[in-house]
């Protein structure tokens, strides 16, 4: 995995600079924000120069001497090396120790960003051993093939030359050896923000070939490998002989080009098919990519009829992220780790299609697991992306490029932190994407607070719903977008050509919220309601943000009672983790086998005299409110299991709060 990228006069990056992109190796989306011209579109391109030799851009009045791309890997010692007894798995252990431990302080005077480099280092070092994962740095520039990081380059030399007894030139070699080795690991497809017919067609054969799944290239090798009984040869031919698919075929190219050669030579004996050339046999991964290839290429795919290539450029962009997400979601073993670069994928986009084109996106990084480097302006993907880091790229009064970094999970309460024009277009976006979205097709929107209630929702409305869930990570998040969304959905000239209908629900918390506008708008197009428990009816409501009816519901608590229990307890038993209790250190599983299920429960409370539990006769005596407590503690640290958990038992009939907002989708 890229863990990060030195840039050294190239492009806009004056001198030296050091981009860390990942904490951990779940780091998979990174998404660049930032004015024209600030560094964006660089950092994406400079990943394509090293990775597949695009042309080298040198800063400008720098020396390409002076210039170079260095990325950062960190790998899985497996992924690399099966056996660790070989000379080449010990120049790599040891260049890889030496850049985990190596001290490259006495460097940070000359070089001040080595100091993010060794943050970076230190920050992976608390989450991967140097016993199971390299650390690299190699490096790409225009004048050799040196593949060394400039920076580090001496201190790595002395250090490993010193330690396995082999001189500069050696360590030069084996350096470069291992670099190609590394890179073959991975295969970087950029999809610049001007694609080309010319350009997107490139782009979708090398896309088909990187991503076609390993094992149909297998069957194809498999098959080409396959023996045939033929004649024998020469004095041989009264017998006969077995001969591999491929043998044959480049037996019978060969022969052909031996008679086009003696043919040619009859006319002028100086003529002849160059002797090295020839003697290259053709193998069976280039039959495996032709194949593939123009198989591909009878098949090129269209929509609506047309070829892709002569669709508009915003329709071309969206079919390369389709096409990405389709060969990607079918899980394919490929046999490179496919890591994509997209520059501004919203780029021609009808701004009522980019959330669709984010969501997609997202699922590529995060649920299929590709690393993923995005350029963007379009900012509303701000609030709902939940994993990955946002990277904000400016140019500094000092001529460098400063980078800004952020975890999207926490963008809200990094917020502060952000300049109050990015806030503010996030919002912007977003609502301008949706609002333009209901009033171009019958899409509906719920907006939510976490990805938990979004699942469970998407658990109980009917399958023929055409509804979006959009969680956005809290209350106030989801009041904010409500605000931005009123005006425009409320506003008579606008109603009359929404088509969609949206709903924003959120849980009672204790704080509560205040609206600046009505609960619902004067079409019923928009809707803004929160779950509230009635106590005095034993029943669900959906009420209005004002309405005085108000104590503190969690989403968990409005579930069926008997199935939230099934699903806690099946966490539970998962579980074996020691709880400080008054009886000791206890688990979690001796605290819930005190304890069984009320029959009674209308809720799914676990604490209070209204909870899921009872005491069981083996309970009897214990604190019942401090257990409790600690259950309720284990079940917020374990939301997403329990949830998953809950989903996989058999579906039920939705509950009646549920069907309250399926009428309201389906009430014109």
């Amino acid at each position: 995995m890229i863990a990060g990228l030195f840039l050294r006069n190239y492009k806009i990056y004056n001198g030296i600079n050091f981009i860390p992109f990942i904490n951990k190796l779940t780091d998979k989306l990174n998404l660049f924000i930032g004015n024209n011209g600030a560094g964006k579109s660089s950092i994406l391109e400079g990943l394509d120069t090293f990775f597949n030799g695009k042309p080298f851009i040198v800063h400008t009045g720098a020396r390409s001497r002076d210039s170079s791309t260095a990325v950062v890997f960190l790998l899985e010692k497996s992924k690399l090396f099966t056996d660790r007894t070989t000379e080449n798995y010990n120049y790599a252990n040891s260049l890889s120790v030496s850049i985990w431990n190596l001290d490259f302080s006495s460097l940070y005077a000359s070089t001040p960003v080595l100091e993010k480099f060794i943050d970076l280092r230190t920050s992976l070092s608390e989450n991967y051993s140097s016993d199971d994962y390299f650390l690299f740095v190699f490096s790409a520039n225009p004048n050799n093939r040196d593949t060394i990081q400039a920076t580090l380059k001496n201190k790595l030399i002395a250090n490993v030359t010193s330690e396995l007894g082999i001189d500069e030139s050696a360590f030069v070699s084996a350096h470069n050896t291992l670099c190609n080795r590394v890179k073959d690991l991975y295969r970087y497809l950029y999809i610049p923000v001007e694609t080309s017919v010319d350009d997107f067609l490139k782009i979708e054969e090398n896309g088909i070939q990187s991503l076609t799944r390993k094992d149909l290239k297998q069957e194809i090798k498999t098959t080409l490998n396959r023996t045939i009984e033929l004649p024998g040869l020469g004095t041989q031919r009264v017998t006969t002989r077995n001969v591999t698919i491929i043998n044959y075929i480049n037996e019978k190219l060969e022969s052909y080009v031996n008679e086009i050669e003696g043919a040619v030579q009859s006319i002028d004996s100086t003529y002849h098919f160059n002797r090295e050339q020839r003697a290259k046999r053709v193998n069976i991964k280039d039959f495996t990519e032709v194949i593939i290839n123009v198989y591909f290429a009878k098949r090129r795919l269209q929509k609506d009829g047309k070829n892709i290539k002569n669709l508009s450029a915003g329709e071309r962009k969206k079919a390369l992220i389709d096409i990405t997400y389709a060969f990607i979601s079918q899980n394919a073993d490929t046999e490179r780790e496919v890591i994509l670069g997209i520059d501004e994928p919203e780029t021609s986009l009808h701004i009522s299609m980019c959330y669709e084109q984010y969501e997609r996106i997202e699922e590529i990084a995060n649920q299929y697991k590709t690393q993923l480097f995005v350029t963007t302006h379009w900012y509303g993907g701000l609030p709902i992306l939940n994993e990955g880091r946002l990277y904000h790229v400016q140019k500094s009064t000092s001529r460098n490029i400063d980078v800004e970094i952020f975890q999207l999970a926490n963008y809200f309460e990094d917020r502060g932190a952000h300049p109050n024009d990015v806030n503010l277009k996030s919002f912007y976006d977003l609502t301008s994407s949706i609002v333009s979205a209901v009033r171009s097709k019958p899409t509906n929107w719920l907006i939510v607070e976490g990805k938990t209630d979004k699942d469970y929702l998407n658990h109980y409305l009917p399958d023929d719903l055409d509804v979006k869930i959009l969680p956005v990570g809290g209350c106030t998040i989801v009041k904010k977008i409500y605000e931005y969304l009123y005006l425009p959905i409320n506003a008579n000239e606008e109603a009359r050509d929404i088509i969609g209908k949206i709903y924003c629900l959120i849980d009672t918390d204790r704080r509560g919220i205040r609206l600046e506008v009505n609960s619902e708008t004067r079409n019923g197009k928009l809707r803004f309601r929160r779950m509230q428990i009635d106590h005095d009816r034993d029943l669900i409501r959906l009420v209005r943000i004002d309405d005085t009816l108000n104590t503190e519901t969690e989403f968990e608590e409005v579930l069926f009672p008997s199935r939230f229990y099934s699903a806690l307890k099946t966490v539970v038993n998962n579980h074996s983790d020691h709880i400080p209790t008054t009886n000791g250190s206890e688990t979690i599983q001796d605290i819930f086998s005190c304890y069984e299920f009320e029959e009674n429960s209308n809720f799914s409370f676990i604490r209070g005299t209204n909870s899921i539990l009872r005491v069981s006769e083996s309970g009897v005596g214990r604190n019942f409110n401090a257990d409790t407590e600690s259950i309720h503690s284990f079940f917020d640290s374990k939301k997403d299991e329990i949830c998953k958990e809950y989903l996989r038992l058999n579906k039920e009939e939705s509950p009646l709060w549920i069907q309250d907002i399926i009428r309201f989708y389906y009430t014109s």
